[in-house]
């Protein structure tokens, strides 16, 4: 499903499926970040897995410290699982 896209941010889906669990679905997706790009504050309605290919993110999920990602590492971000039909992405202002 398209969600918003900001500025300097290209992201391509690699793969959608439905899982077991009856209106929910798994979404793979690769996204850059160009390097000068302001990370708007969003939110997902299911679990994120973070995996950083190059360079580093500095990642902050409410309520936590901020994390850095760095090539290699993974950062899991909890949530329920991707409700078909929702937005990927929600801006929060």
């Amino acid at each position: 499903m398209a969600a918003q896209q900001p500025e300097g941010i290209k992201r391509t889906d690699l793969q959608q499926h439905d899982l077991s669990v009856p209106g929910h679905e798994v979404v793979q997706a690769r996204v850059h970040i160009g390097p000068k790009t302001p990370l708007a504050k969003h939110t997902h309605p299911g679990e994120e897995i973070v995996y950083a290919l190059e360079g580093s993110l500095e990642y902050e999920i409410q309520g936590q410290p901020t994390t850095t990602v760095r090539v290699g590492d993974v950062l899991f971000v909890p949530a329920g699982v991707v409700e078909k039909g929702k937005p990927i992405l929600t801006l929060v202002e």
